[in-house]
């Protein structure tokens, strides 16, 4: 069970690390780990249910699990990264605009970079793009809901069917 801990650390942080330019061999050597446990679950599955561990990544769908706690801390700290929203008006207009901005440079560099590091059935661009889609949407429908002036209504509006579709 450790070993299955530390893989599952390892690939978490691969994953993460793969935003940065120098750390894409580490991704693809943390796949190719985890693609070779899949292919021992397809030998189990054939086997008897009682012998399958229950630690093994098809049950789990640890990848996707992964792939959204790390996209789900980078919209996070969106807004220690990147600064060029500073002069937004109020800190609603500034979280929106960094997170936006998150979005668009993490999902260029998934189709420029990271696309490569994963087999195609991961179809890997389409999963990101759900995810951030899914991060970005859910903390927009939260700002909306809360005490917001009509301007910064206004501004999450012009994101949604503006800034947001290109």
């Amino acid at each position: 069970a450790k070993d299955e801990d530390y893989e599952i650390f390892r690939l978490r942080m691969a994953i993460y690390d793969s935003f940065n330019e120098d750390n894409q061999e580490t991704l693809k050597s943390a796949l190719t780990s985890v693609l070779q446990e899949k292919s021992q679950d397809q030998c189990w599955s054939e086997a008897a249910v009682d012998k399958c561990p229950i630690w093994s990544p098809e049950k789990c769908k640890q990848i996707k699990t992964l792939l959204k706690i790390v996209v789900e801390q980078r919209m996070k700290n969106a807004d220690d990264r990147e600064n060029k929203a500073d002069k937004l008006s109020t800190s609603l207009k500034r979280e929106v605009c960094r997170m936006g901005k998150q979005v668009q440079k993490d999902l260029l560099r998934v189709v420029r970079n990271l696309r490569e590091c994963y087999p195609p059935d991961f179809d890997i661009c389409r999963t990101y793009a759900q995810l951030y889609h899914e991060a970005f949407s859910t903390r927009l429908q939260v700002l909306a809901r809360s005490k917001i002036s009509c301007e910064e209504c206004l501004y999450i509006l012009s994101w949604i069917v503006d800034y947001y579709p290109k």
